[in-house]
């Protein structure tokens, strides 16, 4: 039997940062995510024979070596990245001690040799504009320099994307960080946020923000027209940022 062909879908937003008008930028339509026992469950679907106990217990147990190994300062190959970690913060003087108030160890994962090569012979197909225009690409954590990873409590954070002005006479318009667990969600008040524009809404984190994983959403009645929509939209980032 043939390989089932690895394929995505590609939808084209505004590109408003470039000078053509006609330009526009594609983004991966995405198809839900998949935690380990939907990995097991498709494992088990292609055949195996290993039990779905056995194989969560072996990636348990080869996922606690991992971080054990990435804590003690190893670059570990697991998965379908490469992890390390890193010190950030400035240290003054030659004799210069940890300082957890100025420094902190923060982890990359660079995509694996082969998850790089296998890109290649994805079959891509491109749908057109998206049915709907407001798109947030990135949410760049700049104390830390993280991507879709993390939120600083009072530190600024940059949100990239297409049509995300925060705007309209909607109460419901604004930028909201709901937890992943449940509950109310916080909102980021409008005295916090600095730039608004198009392509681009940049904020500083609540300092008293609880630890936990949120969702962050913006609520906008932005356009790119006089009028502007009658309804607002909501327009998220699909990644969980981490506040601890």
């Amino acid at each position: 039997m043939a390989e089932n062909k690895n394929k995505v879908m590609v939808e084209l937003y505004d590109a408003p940062l470039t000078q053509r008008k006609d330009d526009r930028i594609g983004r991966v339509v995405s198809n839900g995510s998949a935690g380990i026992n939907d990995l097991v469950a498709d494992a088990v679907e292609r055949g195996t024979d290993l039990s779905p106990v056995t194989l969560l217990a072996s990636y348990d147990l080869l996922k606690g070596t991992a971080m054990q190994r990435a804590l003690r300062g190893h670059r570990v190959e697991f998965g379908l990245g490469i992890t390390y970690i890193e010190s950030t913060g400035v240290f003054i003087g030659d004799a210069a001690k940890w300082d957890s108030s100025k420094n902190r160890l923060v982890a990359k994962l660079l995509p694996s040799k082969e998850l790089r090569t296998s890109l290649k012979s994805v079959e891509v197909t491109v749908l057109g504009m998206a049915r709907v225009p407001n798109m947030i690409s990135s949410v760049e954590d700049v104390v830390t320099g993280e991507v879709n990873t993390s939120l600083t409590r009072g530190g600024m954070v940059h949100i990239h994307g297409s049509k995300i002005k925060i705007s309209g006479s909607s109460p419901e318009t604004g930028l909201k960080l709901t937890p992943t667990n449940g509950g109310d969600y916080f909102p980021v008040p409008t005295t916090a946020i600095g730039i608004n524009d198009p392509s681009r809404v940049s904020f500083v984190v609540p300092p008293d923000l609880p630890d936990g994983e949120y969702l962050l959403s913006i609520v906008t009645q932005y356009s790119g027209t006089l009028n502007g929509l009658k309804n607002p939209r909501t327009v998220k980032l699909e990644y969980p940022l981490l506040v601890e």
